[in-house]
């Protein structure tokens, strides 16, 4: 009996060693005894971050206490990075305020290089500065140098006074206007041609750069 008994343990011990191995309860429990040795953890990919919209909003630029620019437009949204501010359909904005000077504007769109410190305007552009009003189709901001250029044709106008040039600079810490290419000061019925002309708006002065010629009607 003894014998018999040996036998049927040996025989139910292989069956039980059998079953486990072929029908994978050994895994199971290893698993649940041994988490670490059996387990391989994943490390999900992070997902690019996504970019900021803002429908409807406002921005303001500050430095030293003051505001320096403010836009508002119909969508505005920034780089993944945020380098870059981009704003659409503007309906109101302020290219540049300090002191005394201050600059509104309205443009299609807009670009702001936080990077560079520039803002670029596009889609068409018109700018109030003093007294005068400008009409071109776009522009940049540079506000390190405080500085303003209109790389095409632009049209800027004074009370009865109307100056056409192919591009124009505005020079804010020097309260300049530099106009250059095919110049056309209008006033009244009165013309003039340079290649170039000087505004100071500080002082209401006009200097021709280079003049062509004139014409003056009684």
């Amino acid at each position: 009996m003894k014998c018999n008994f040996k036998l049927l343990t040996a025989i139910f011990l292989s069956l039980i060693i059998g079953l486990g191995y072929y029908g994978g309860w050994w895994d199971e429990i290893g698993a649940a005894l041994f988490p670490s040795a059996n387990t391989v953890t994943a490390t999900p990919l992070r997902p690019d971050p996504p970019a900021v919209v803002i429908t409807r909003p406002k921005l303001t630029g500050w430095q030293d206490l003051k505001k320096y620019w403010e836009i508002e437009a119909l969508r505005i949204w920034q780089s993944d990075n945020g380098n870059l501010i981009h704003f659409e359909k503007i309906t109101s904005g302020l290219i540049f305020s300090v002191k005394d000077k201050r600059v509104e504007f309205l443009a299609d769109w807009a670009r702001l290089d936080r990077l560079r410190s520039e803002l670029y305007l596009g889609g068409g552009l018109t700018a109030k500065i003093d007294q005068g009003s400008i009409m071109t189709d776009e522009g940049v901001m540079n506000y390190k140098a405080e500085e303003m250029f209109c790389p095409k044709k632009v049209i800027y106008q004074e009370n009865e006074r109307t100056i056409k040039a192919n591009q124009m600079k505005i020079k804010f810490k020097k309260d300049e206007i530099l106009l250059e290419g095919d110049v056309q000061f209008i006033e009244k019925n009165d013309q003039m041609t340079a290649d170039g002309l000087l505004y100071n708006i500080k002082e209401k002065k006009y200097y021709l750069i280079a003049p062509k010629g004139i014409t003056i009607y009684p």
